[in-house]
């Protein structure tokens, strides 16, 4: 690839159907702080993923982002997705199997969208 964006595109890893899901919370949230008149990474991620638990990587990577930077709801969507499916990793239990009867007992317990 002759440029960094070509060799990662998290849009189309996501798919479609995702990437609007994922970019219409982020885009509420972010319009949410703007309202606010906040500027805080660490409020975003508040407001994305709650008090509950939250790799700490994650939390990391979210309050290090600057709302108001160039790029930056990018690399908020693409933090955000990666929470929603290290959630789903760890409710197949790390090693395949599913908590509950299908994976939309799966899905649904862990508060994601059908679309990611």
């Amino acid at each position: 690839a002759d440029a960094p964006q070509k060799v990662y595109n998290a849009q189309a890893l996501m798919g479609e159907a995702a990437w609007n899901k994922v970019s219409g919370i982020v885009n509420r949230r972010l319009r949410d702080l703007k309202e606010q008149g906040g500027d805080s990474g660490e409020t975003i991620c508040e407001m994305l993923v709650g008090k509950g638990h939250c790799p700490k990587s994650i939390k990391v990577l979210m309050r290090d982002i600057k709302p108001s930077a160039t790029g930056s709801p990018y690399r908020f969507k693409v933090a955000f997705f990666l929470y929603l499916i290290m959630r789903f990793y760890n409710k197949i239990d790390r090693r395949g199997f599913l908590r509950g009867k299908t994976v939309d007992d799966c899905i649904n317990e862990c508060h994601l969208p059908h679309e990611t």
